[in-house]
């Protein structure tokens, strides 16, 4: 069956030429900046749920929480300084992919004409980059079991207050647990959908494509503001188990803001097992929303430029080889897809770099 014109595949020249463009370079730099200034505001939240959870302690339904709940504070300073910490190495990556291996590949493929035997130094200078980009790459991807541990411990937090809700509370103790239930769900789902990015070994640039419009349209732009959102993608191919996630996902979030509105309309206002869980359920799910959108840009860029390498690599060691589509396309633009993703990356680690999240930083070393 022939595809549906409307889910054309995107070509990696569209997605350079796509990236080039300074409305959609904006964009990108605006939502980077946004899930900066989210996700170091996140400290202020969980400093604003000690004073609930300090409540519910003085209720002596349960051993205290407070001090566990103080302990994991230091765990979610390091963890988003983590993000911080892999945006900054990925960015640099990428430049140095441009700036300095791209121009090199082109000289080669300038000089190449007529020779019948590689490059070894451009051999030598790739391979290199690649190792220590690949030792980059997995504290990147470390990273998916990190957010896994901290967001199940955020629900083992929500599941006592549940437990505790479901005995003292005077109304909505079904819909707090029923919230509870489709939040553990949703966590699975964005636990599967961060192993499919991942595990991804795809070639398809509609990959990074996806994610950045993701990113872009998480950060409160409609679907047609943007051209990066404009057009229908169809993930599918070596791609298709990462679409599904992505399906699923989207699903489990539907399913939870339903559970959200329910309960808040049945919750009593002046409980504070029910305010303790309203607040817990929301910075949970901002949590893994935001999470889930930084991890799954990196992952993806991680995947590209391996891509990328390698086609240039077996290409320098096969003169014989057409030009990988990267070098085509610096030749022909003296440019590529990574230097605005770069730049955007690099706002993100400003925003992190001038949040009260730098100075706690400091101050703990």
């Amino acid at each position: 069956m022939a595809q549906s014109p409307k889910f054309k595949p995107v070509s990696y020249a569209e997605v350079v030429k796509t990236f080039s463009d300074q409305d959609v370079q904006a964009d990108m730099t605006n939502a980077c900046e946004k899930l900066a200034h989210a996700m170091t505001s996140m400290v202020v939240k969980f400093d604003t749920l000690v004073k609930q959870i300090h409540t519910i302690d003085l209720l002596r339904h349960s051993s205290p929480m407070k001090p566990r709940w103080d302990a994991m504070r230091k765990d979610l300073v390091d963890h988003l300084w983590h993000f911080r910490t892999n945006a900054a190495i990925i960015s640099g990556r990428m430049r140095l992919f441009e700036s300095a291996v791209l121009p090199m590949v082109a000289r080669s493929s300038e000089e190449r004409s007529g020779r019948s035997t590689p490059n070894r130094e451009s051999l030598q200078v790739l391979q290199s980059y690649m190792t220590i980009s690949a030792e980059h790459a997995a504290l990147a991807k470390s990273l998916v079991d990190a957010n896994v541990k901290f967001s199940q411990t955020l629900l083992l937090f929500l599941h006592e207050i549940t437990k505790n809700a479901a005995k003292h509370s005077p109304n909505g103790q079904q819909e707090m647990s029923e919230l509870h239930k489709r939040l553990t769900e949703f966590e699975k789902h964005i636990h599967w959908l961060l192993v499919a990015n991942r595990d991804s070994t795809t070639t398809n640039p509609s990959h990074i494509f996806f994610t950045c419009s993701k990113i872009v349209l998480s950060s409160g732009r409609a679907p047609g503001q943007s051209k990066l959102t404009r057009r229908p993608l169809l993930l599918d191919g070596d791609l298709t188990g990462v679409g599904q996630a992505y399906e699923q996902s989207d699903r489990k979030r539907n399913e939870v803001a339903h559970a959200q509105y329910t309960a808040q309309m049945r919750q009593n206002r002046t409980d504070p097992l029910a305010t303790a869980h309203s607040m817990l359920s929301s910075f949970l799910l901002d949590t893994l929303l935001m999470t889930e959108s930084g991890l799954s840009l990196f992952l993806s860029i991680w995947s590209r430029l391996r891509t990328d390498c390698m086609e240039v690599f077996q290409w320098l060691k096969d003169p014989k080889m057409a030009s990988p589509i990267a070098v085509t396309c610096y030749l022909e633009t003296r440019g590529g897809l990574y230097s605005p993703l770069s730049h955007a990356l690099d706002v993100y680690t400003a925003g992190f770099d001038a949040s009260p999240l730098a100075s706690e930083k400091m101050e703990s070393r």
